[in-house]
């Protein structure tokens, strides 16, 4: 851009008898001095050549603008894949060991345990009578009941079955042929003949254990 203006002086020369006009020229390159005198324009330039003003815009930015590079560091996440372990189930054992599945009545491979005692021997539940000398005995209506077909007591597939009762180191072998109303399930009532061949009868009660033949 260039920048000029004038500036004009007037002033009485004391030298000088007519009054003298300078006249400065300033210009952005170079300042002229011009004196008019009677008339007469003498230019007397003051500078050969003046510098040309440099103008440095406070606005100047730099052109490019160097933004800091940012680096993403992503650290990934190990993907981490679930143990599972697997549960073990639990053993479920099913104890069916209950009193109520006993084997059959007349099962050989079981020895049981209860009281021996006897009796006056006559007409049994099975239908036949017997005397004192048999070797006989009654079972416990606990097992000659549920064993009677159709209701008839002489119809019982334990009447005949044969027993062998231990008492101590004796033993005896005697056939079912009545039931025994006042007996637990597994004492036995024998006819006196076969009680004595195991015990004295004067014992009436004893400890016995006997088993199906």
């Amino acid at each position: 851009m260039k920048l000029s203006f004038v500036l004009a002086l007037a002033g009485v020369a004391m030298a000088s008898p007519v009054p003298a006009i300078k006249v400065v020229w300033v210009t952005a390159y170079e300042t002229v001095v011009e004196t008019v005198v009677g008339g007469a324009t003498t230019v007397v330039p003051v500078a050969d050549k003046a510098a040309a003003p440099t103008t440095t815009s406070s606005l100047e930015q730099a052109s490019t603008t160097s933004l800091p590079s940012t680096t993403s560091t992503t650290t990934p996440i190990a993907e981490t894949t679930p143990e599972t372990t697997a549960a073990v189930s639990p053993t479920t054992s099913s104890s069916s060991s209950s009193s109520a599945s006993e084997s059959a009545p007349t099962s050989s491979s079981s020895r049981f345990s209860g009281e021996g005692t006897y009796y006056d021997v006559g007409l049994g539940a099975c239908g036949n009578t017997n005397t004192d000398s048999d070797y006989i005995v009654a079972i416990s209506h606990i097992l000659y009941t549920p064993e009677i077909v159709n209701g008839n007591s002489n119809n019982n597939p334990l009447c005949g079955k044969k027993i062998r009762a231990y008492y101590g180191d004796n033993s005896v072998d005697v056939t079912v042929v009545d039931q025994c109303m006042g007996c637990a399930e597994h004492d036995l009532d024998l006819s006196p003949t076969a009680f004595s061949q195991i015990a004295d009868k004067d014992l009436g009660r004893i400890d016995i254990t006997w088993e199906w033949l």
